[in-house]
């Protein structure tokens, strides 16, 4: 049939047995990609700039795995993709998502911080030291309180 790669002398989808070490290398399809390794993905996204595509995995993350304990970081790794696009308002909307989704998660205290991040961005700096003082009040003893202090300063 025309278009078969499988068809295709030496083709090299049927080189390797199945269970051989050549198959057990090729990575699965994105479909069959659980959690992690769809946010591992959607991390590589982000750190070459491709926030869209950052953002297809993380929306698909959090729709098919509503439950899993990833899900705060795939919510503030969506927001990082708003901020990283310029979308300050967005981001603000998603960081204040992995803050209600549970206060009490790692996350919530960067969340917080970035929140911040995007008030200075909007020029906004009284509205950022508020959340800066959040940060540290809510969240003392945190990384994210250490950064906002220098912020403060």
């Amino acid at each position: 049939s025309e278009g078969n790669v499988s068809s295709e002398p030496g083709a090299a989808a049927d080189s390797a047995a199945p269970g051989s070490e050549e198959e057990a290398a090729a990575p699965p399809p994105a479909e069959e990609l659980g959690p992690k390794e769809l946010l591992k993905l959607a991390e590589a996204h982000l750190a070459a700039g491709r926030e869209l595509a950052a953002e297809n995995v993380l929306k698909r993350i959090i729709e098919e795995h509503s439950g899993h304990p990833i899900i705060p970081e795939a919510l503030y790794r969506l927001a990082e993709a708003a901020y990283n696009s310029g979308d300050f308002k967005l981001a603000i909307s998603r960081f204040q998502e992995v803050i209600d989704k549970d206060e009490s998660n790692k996350w919530s205290a960067w969340a917080l911080l970035r929140q911040g991040e995007c008030f200075e961005e909007l020029k906004q700096p009284g509205n950022a030291k508020l959340f800066y003082e959040d940060v540290i009040r809510l969240y003392p003893k945190s990384a994210a309180a250490k950064d906002a202090k220098k912020k403060l300063r």
